[in-house]
Parts: structure tokens; C-alpha cells; sequence
């Protein structure tokens, strides 16, 4: 088990899928004396990892223990364990079930959850909630990837990459997750479009570089392509449901969730909280902004 201030993370193999876990720490007592939780649900690529400054700064602020799960084989294991991973890539229909069974295992059953939910995340949230209603206090949607993802632009940038240069970007991962760390290092800065990186999240995007992480994300983000296209009925059911359990968040200039999704939204579902931020918090926000969204997500929480 390693740990990062507040936070600690360790692996575990969940009917025989490996996961990485990140709770903050004396988490288990906290749960037991407050019945109450944060559960954080990552987007794609889904490495826990990345949203530990998040849930440091927001466990700071909020005082709610809070625990996150890697969608399973995204995060890899040898950091935690010396046991081989040898996880198949799993579709989103199989994540999304990887979640409830993390809730399962590792929430004890008396205890009332806050679910934060990014990107694809939040889409899976939406399932968790309407799996475990009795249990969902609230649901928090960050940068929400529900509806037609195939017709933005980054959706139109995954779906070529996924058609016709997935082997090449893999070769490409293999190959250079042997460079020297300060060579990867430009090579995510250059990714990230010279956005200047928190510290202790360079490391996490370097586990990225891999042949089975990519694979992971590749296949999750077709089936997401594919399976998340319009606010369908059943989608639509569970945020009428919910709708006085649910904050939503769009981000300026996001080219997952434009602008025009906003007002979509708002339209079909005035009821919801939904906010337009023009806070200059990016999709993958994660990178640099971790302290700012926890501080939103802070002051979401104290309005329920």
C-alpha cells in the first residue's frame, strides 16, 4: 500500500478483475461512525490515480470520507502488488457492472454515498444511482460525456484513432515507455499542450504510456462512441428520477460537452442543477485544476 498526504491507494482483485483503490485515510473508521461517503468515479482513461489531489482538497474542505475505484485494468498494479494483472479490455457495459460490485465490496450497506462522477464517469454514476437508489444522497456530474459523443470533436478525433491508428499508437506507447522519464516527460507536456502539470500527476500519466493502459482506454472509448450517442429514453428516465439529487457541470470551451449540450440539457431537464462554468477548469481538468474543482464540488455539497 503506498499513500500521497491524505490519500491512500492500494490493488485489489475483485472477481478476479484487478482495481486500484484510493480512499483517504481511516477511511473504514470514518464510514462506520459517519455513514457517509464521497464515491469518485474516473473518466477515460480511468486511473484513480489521477484524481487523488482532487479528493485531498475536497476531503479537506468537505470532512467526508472518500473513497475512488480505477475502472478495472486501467490502473496498473505493480506499484501495490507483485501479482500479474492479466485483465482482458472490458467494455463500458462491464465497467459500469465493475462499479456496482466495487460499491458492493468495499461501502458497507448502511452507508448513504455521494457520487462524483467525471466525463464518462458521470455517465456511470446515472447507473449507480438508479442501482442503489435508497442509498444515493446526490450525484455530481463533472464535464458529463451522456449524449452523442461520436458528434464532437473530440469524439470525432477518438473514433479515427480507434478506426484506423489504434496498433500504431500502441507500438508507439510500448516503445516509449522504455524512454527515459525526462524524455516521457516532454512527450506528456507536449500531449497536454504545454499546460503546466501538478507535480505528483506527471508520474500517473506516465503509467499511461503502456501497451495495456491504451488498450484498456481504446476499447472503452469505442464502446462509448457507440452506446453513447443520444439522451435515450432510459437515460432520460433516471435524470427525471433523480432530478433533485443531481448537480451537473459544464466546462467553457470543452470540446467533449460543447456549449450546445448545455442548453440540450437544460431545455429537456430544467429541474436539474445544471451550471455553465466559465471558470477555465478543463475537461481533464485532473491535470492542473484539481484544487479549484474540488473547492466547486465543495460548494455543491454545501447546498444540499
Amino acid at each position: 500500500m503506498s499513500s500521497h498526504k491524505a490519500v491512500e491507494h492500494t490493488a485489489a482483485n475483485l472477481d478476479g478483475l484487478w482495481t486500484v483503490i484510493a480512499k483517504t485515510r481511516n477511511f473504514d473508521n470514518e464510514v462506520s461512525s459517519s455513514k457517509k461517503a464521497i464515491v469518485v468515479i474516473p473518466g477515460n482513461p480511468g486511473l484513480v490515480e489521477f484524481y487523488e489531489l482532487f479528493m485531498e482538497c475536497l476531503y479537506k474542505l468537505k470532512g467526508i470520507p472518500i473513497i475512488g475505484f480505477s475502472h478495472a485494468g486501467h490502473s496498473p498494479i505493480h506499484p501495490y502488488t507483485d501479482e500479474p494483472m492479466r485483465t482482458p479490455p472490458l467494455t463500458l457495459q462491464e465497467q459500469i457492472q465493475h462499479k456496482k460490485d466495487c460499491v458492493r465490496q468495499f461501502i458497507p450497506d448502511d452507508c448513504n454515498i455521494i457520487f462524483i462522477g467525471h466525463s464518462i464517469g458521470a455517465y456511470i454514476i446515472l447507473q449507480l444511482m438508479d442501482h442503489i437508489p435508497e442509498r444515493s444522497l446526490h450525484g455530481i456530474l463533472l464535464f458529463p460525456t451522456i449524449t452523442n459523443m461520436i458528434g464532437t470533436v473530440d469524439g470525432k478525433f477518438w473514433n479515427l484513432i480507434t478506426s484506423y491508428l489504434k496498433l500504431p499508437l500502441l507500438w508507439t506507447a510500448y516503445f516509449s515507455s522504455y524512454l527515459p522519464y525526462a524524455l516521457q516527460d516532454v512527450l506528456i507536456r507536449w500531449r497536454a499542450k504545454w499546460r503546466q502539470i501538478d507535480a505528483p500527476i506527471v508520474p500517473v500519466c506516465r503509467r499511461c504510456v503502456s501497451w495495456d493502459v491504451l488498450s484498456q482506454g481504446f476499447r472503452m472509448v469505442e464502446c462509448e462512441l457507440v452506446e453513447v450517442k443520444t439522451l435515450n429514453p432510459e437515460l432520460s428516465r433516471i435524470i427525471r428520477r433523480y432530478s433533485n439529487k443531481l448537480t451537473v457541470y459544464y466546462g467553457d470551451g470543452d470540446a467533449w460537452t460543447p456549449f450546445s449540450f448545455y442548453e440540450e440539457f437544460i431545455q429537456k431537464f430544467p429541474e436539474v442543477k445544471t451550471f455553465y462554468g466559465r471558470d477555465g477548469f478543463k475537461h481533464d481538468f485532473v491535470l492542473d485544476s484539481s484544487e479549484g474543482v474540488a473547492r466547486l464540488c465543495n460548494k455543491f455539497i454545501e447546498k444540499l
